[in-house]
This record gives C-alpha cells, sequence and structure tokens, in this order.
C-alpha cells in the first residue's frame, strides 16, 4: 500500500506542476481533474505511462497554434488510455523496440484524443460527467480493434489488495474533514452556498465557478457520505474502490451532490442485487461508485429517471469493457455516455408530449444552454 500511495503522490505532483508550469487558470474543471487523474492511480496510472500521452497532447497544441494551457486539462484526462502505453510494452518486453512502440502509441493517443473529446460530448449533450471516458473508449475501441487483427491480445488481470479496510476509511474520513473544514474557514457564508448546490438556480456543473470554496465542503460530505455506505455495504477496501471515493470527491466541485447521485446508485444497487455477481464484490461495487457519472440525468429529470439511469448503467458497464479490452480506465465513462446517449432523447420525448407550446420553448432553450456551457 506503500508503494501505491508514493505512486499516487507523485502523479498528483507532476500534474499539479504542468498546470502551474503553464499557467492554467484554476477552476472546478481543473481541480476535478486532477482527482480523477489521482483516483487512478491507484490502479493503472503512473509516470512513466501517462507521460508519452501528456507529451502527444503537446505536440497536437503547437500543431494546431493553440496554448497547452488550453488543452491541458483534456490531455490529462486522455490518460485513460495509459493502459495501451503499458501493454504494448510488456507484449514486447525482449526487445528495446517495445518501449519505443509503446511511447509512439502513448503520443498518438495524446495527438487525437482533444478534438474527440470535444466532438463526443454532443452525442450525449453533457449528461455524462465523464466525457474524457466517453471520448477515450471510442478511441481504445479501434485501438483494440488493430491489436487484435494483428494477432494481439491482452490477458485480463484481477489483482485487488485486501486487508488494508481500518487504514483506507480512516485516511478517507480524514481528508473528507479536512475538505469540509477548509470549505468553512475560507467561505463568508457557507451553509446558503450549500444549499445553492441542492436548488441548483444555475446550468453550468461547475460548482467552483458559483461558490468557490464552499464546494469543498460539498467534496467533503460526499466522502464522508460513500465511505460510510462502502463500510454498511460491507466492502473490501482496495486500489479501485478509493479510486471510485476519489473520484465521487473530485466531482463534488463539479456537478455531484448527494441529491443527485443517490438515485443513481440506488438504480445501481438494485441492478447489482439482482444480477449473478456478488453484491459487494470490488467490480459491481466500483460500477456502482462510477455509475454516478449520470447525475445530471437525475439532477434535471427527476429520482425515477436517475434510478432508471442507474439500473441501465449497471447493467452496461460489466459487460461493456470487452470492445476495448481494458485499454480505456475509464470504461463507466463510455457505459455512461452510451445510456445517456440512448436514455436522454426517449426522456425528452416523453417530457414534451406533455407540455405547452411555451414551456416546449423553455425547455430546448435551457437544453441548448447546458449544453453549450458543458462543451466550454
Amino acid at each position: 500500500m506503500g508503494a501505491a500511495f508514493i505512486n499516487v503522490g507523485i502523479v498528483g505532483i507532476l500534474c499539479t506542476f504542468l498546470l502551474i508550469i503553464f499557467k492554467h487558470e484554476p477552476g472546478g474543471y481543473t481541480i476535478m481533474t486532477l482527482w480523477l487523474i489521482i483516483a487512478f492511480s491507484f490502479f493503472g496510472k503512473n509516470p512513466i505511462n501517462i507521460l508519452p500521452i501528456i507529451f502527444g497532447g503537446f505536440l497536437f497544441s503547437k500543431f494546431v497554434g493553440e496554448p497547452f494551457s488550453d488543452n491541458v486539462l483534456p490531455v490529462l484526462l486522455s490518460t485513460a488510455l495509459s493502459p495501451a502505453v503499458s501493454q504494448i510494452v510488456i507484449i514486447n518486453a525482449d526487445s528495446y523496440m517495445g518501449i519505443f512502440y509503446g511511447l509512439l502509441i502513448g503520443i498518438c493517443i495524446g495527438f487525437v484524443i482533444g478534438p474527440i473529446a470535444k466532438s463526443a460530448i454532443k452525442a450525449h449533450d453533457g449528461f455524462n460527467l465523464y466525457n474524457s471516458g466517453f471520448a477515450a473508449g471510442i478511441l481504445a475501441m479501434l485501438i483494440m480493434a488493430i491489436f487484435k487483427n494483428y494477432g494481439a491480445d491482452f490477458e485480463p488481470v484481477y489483482i485487488v489488495s485486501s486487508g488494508n479496510d481500518f487504514l483506507i476509511t480512516l485516511f478517507v474520513v480524514i481528508l473528507s474533514l479536512f475538505l469540509i473544514a477548509v470549505g468553512f474557514a475560507c467561505s463568508d457564508n457557507p451553509s446558503a452556498e450549500i444549499r445553492n448546490i441542492f436548488d441548483r438556480n444555475w446550468i453550468t456543473n461547475d460548482f467552483y465557478a458559483q461558490i468557490k470554496e464552499s464546494s469543498y465542503i460539498n467534496m467533503g460530505i460526499l466522502g464522508l457520505f460513500t465511505i460510510i455506505f462502502l463500510n454498511i455495504y460491507g466492502v473490501s477496501m482496495s486500489g479501485p474502490i478509493i479510486g471510485g471515493v476519489f473520484t465521487i470527491i473530485g466531482f463534488g466541485c463539479y456537478g455531484k451532490s448527494i441529491k443527485n447521485i443517490v438515485p443513481i446508485m440506488i438504480g445501481a444497487i438494485f441492478a447489482s442485487l439482482l444480477s449473478i455477481h456478488e453484491y459487494n464484490g470490488t467490480l459491481p461495487v466500483i460500477t456502482i461508485l462510477f455509475s454516478t457519472c449520470l447525475a445530471p440525468i437525475a439532477e434535471r429529470f427527476g429520482f425515477g429517471y436517475g434510478m432508471l439511469a442507474g439500473y441501465l448503467h449497471f447493467n452496461l458497464a460489466l459487460n461493456i469493457g470487452i470492445v476495448h479490452g481494458g485499454l480505456n480506465l475509464y470504461n463507466n465513462g463510455l457505459a455512461g455516455g452510451v445510456v445517456a446517449m440512448l436514455l436522454v432523447p426517449i426522456i425528452n420525448s416523453i417530457k414534451k408530449r406533455n407540455i405547452t407550446k411555451d414551456e416546449e420553448m423553455n425547455f430546448i432553450t435551457e437544453a441548448k444552454q447546458e449544453t453549450d456551457l458543458n462543451a466550454e
């Protein structure tokens, strides 16, 4: 566990320095990105397999004549495909060419992922918070298809730690309380600002843009809620589990609150209990945690549709990994994008059938504003 935490720290510091060096203007999306990168450093990411992708994104920015500070966040998120770098090196481990091929595939991924991510959001209209995972999943399907056609295949690996439940729980609790304390210390009226998250009287998902440091309180509350749920549910703590917790905490400043994740989780839990999988096994539980990428559906359309989204997500996420062979760490982002792409148009059609013409125009206008803001 100590080595894992060292890896997490190195990756976190590396990404933070990149943001500082290239003078990126921070916001809620920035905080979320850092937490997401750190979360997946508990399983799948390390400094070696993310650097080629980041360098590829830097080359793309130079190629199109844009400052890297404008593209650094999508590039960091594109490290979802870092397993592709590692796998290429591994299957060519008997030759130094494996390192060359790994570097090359990483640079190519970083070079092309930005435009794909910007386009992918149009498919789900911003109702999938893990848009980078959706884009990475599409690219991973193509990469995996090419590999298989040339005889390369990757054996699934399932190695998870156990026996660290108390230490990980204590760590998350202390971290969550720290976030809450910082939020209260840095905010003028934290209680009123936190209520705004639940009232959601704005369209954008960026809580930090609206309530600044008070969003840390929401992050801490989500951390405590999630770790309490995991302990009640009888989950064995491991790298993927703590990664799921960190992801929820990170999105506490960008789109997630207890109000909009609970319906999604209930739907996913219901699907888990009906499935053939052990309800508190690692794969079902991380799917429940990551299903909260569909929180905007519950936020906009209500509790029932949120449960339906969570139910559909669980069933899809546990089976969609076969199309990318595990190359996409943000597998739930791909599943969430597909669910949102299919479900949201159906919900819109049902809702528009029962509203007046004026309400319909307001509904369409609000939906377009939300899509535009999420794309920005």
